[in-house]
């Protein structure tokens, strides 16, 4: 499979995984933003569980991973308030 395939993949499985409340949103563009979320606190979740940052943290090192989004529309970096310290986190 080509690699966008595979990254193409992982956002269908967030938006099948969400698709009830997705479907609820009123517009196309609240249910675009909202994917594009999710699929940030996806990213966050299978970037938390690679041997990297897991051994980071084993070594306890101060390393901390943050859900951020850009809105291109706007211009603007937004904190999805999704920062995860360490594995208990």
């Amino acid at each position: 499979m080509p690699p966008l395939d595979g990254w193409i993949q992982r956002i269908r499985a967030v938006r099948a995984a969400h698709q009830a409340g997705l479907d609820r949103l009123p517009d196309q563009e609240s249910r675009w933003r909202k994917l594009c979320e999710l699929n940030v606190a996806a990213q966050v979740a299978a970037i938390c569980k690679t041997t990297i940052v897991t051994s980071a943290w084993a070594r306890q090192h101060p390393l901390i991973i943050h859900g951020w989004i850009y809105d291109l529309d706007r211009g603007l970096l937004h904190d999805l308030d999704l920062s995860v310290q360490g594995e208990s986190s």
